[in-house]
């Protein structure tokens, strides 16, 4: 996921496809679309169409739109915690925080319910969430050696998991092409006691049965957002400070 600091909602569009040198400062434009005051920050963005989207904040807040992001609604409040939203339509999706609790709505988000005990194991976080028609694919968290990794194969009525600890040491974000292949960013195995693992990207080419490092760096912090579907929209914003580490 990317890391979103909040104080206002915009959404950027490319304003062409070719650019001249003297347009370098010009290359985005940028639009406020929604001033909403708040606290922390904007985590994930999910549009499963062109017109309907979510964005959830580390404070708990789901915020969607039915208009192409002219105008936002809160269908949630006090989900503490929320780091990943993906919508496999505008009816189905799914939300995850980073304490392990992972939510979904079958009505758009009217009405969003806890399935955290459906999964076939104790979850430490949900950092990154994607699907290919109705396969959902969900990864850990950065940090406490969050290595998990679960697969729905039917939109979310039953689900497996399987931990990647043997190739790294947190997980933040997964993108898959097609239903077979696909990628994980994170953190690998630590290299020496006391010292970070490198960034790393995990490959699958069968669905995510097998998985296996195919990137790393030695700069000692992991990767996100690897070569992510999303839309050309983004959420972004700002905030009178930031660690800029994501969790």
């Amino acid at each position: 996921m990317k890391t979103l600091y909040v104080a206002a909602v915009m959404v950027v569009a490319l304003s062409g496809s070719g650019l001249r040198a003297q347009d370098s400062t010009r290359a985005l434009d940028w639009t406020l679309i929604y001033a909403r005051p708040a606290t922390g920050k904007y985590e994930d963005i999910s549009f499963p169409d062109p017109t309907h989207g979510w964005v959830v904040t580390a404070r708990g807040d789901i915020l969607s739109t039915a208009d192409a992001g002219a105008t936002w609604t809160t269908q949630a409040r006090g989900l503490n915690g929320l780091r990943s939203v993906d919508f496999l339509d505008r009816m189905h999706g799914f939300a995850g925080t980073l304490t392990g609790k992972l939510y979904t709505t079958t009505d758009g988000g009217t009405v969003w319910t806890e399935i955290t005990s459906s999964l076939p194991k104790t979850a430490k976080g949900f950092c990154g969430i994607t699907h290919v028609g109705n396969r959902v694919h969900i990864v850990g968290r950065y940090t406490g050696n969050a290595t998990d990794y679960f697969y729905s194969p039917d939109g979310g009525k039953t689900w497996r998991a399987s931990d990647l600890a043997d190739l790294a040491s947190g997980l933040v974000d997964v993108s898959f092409l097609n239903e077979k292949v696909g990628f994980i960013g994170g953190m690998g195995r630590p290299k020496g006691q006391g010292q970070p693992g490198a960034a790393t990207i995990l490959k699958t080419t069968d669905g995510g049965q097998h998985w296996h490092t195919v990137f790393e760096h030695d700069g000692g912090r992991g990767v996100g957002r690897p070569g992510a579907r999303r839309p050309r929209a983004r959420v972004v914003g700002r905030a009178p400070r930031s660690t800029g580490r994501r969790a």
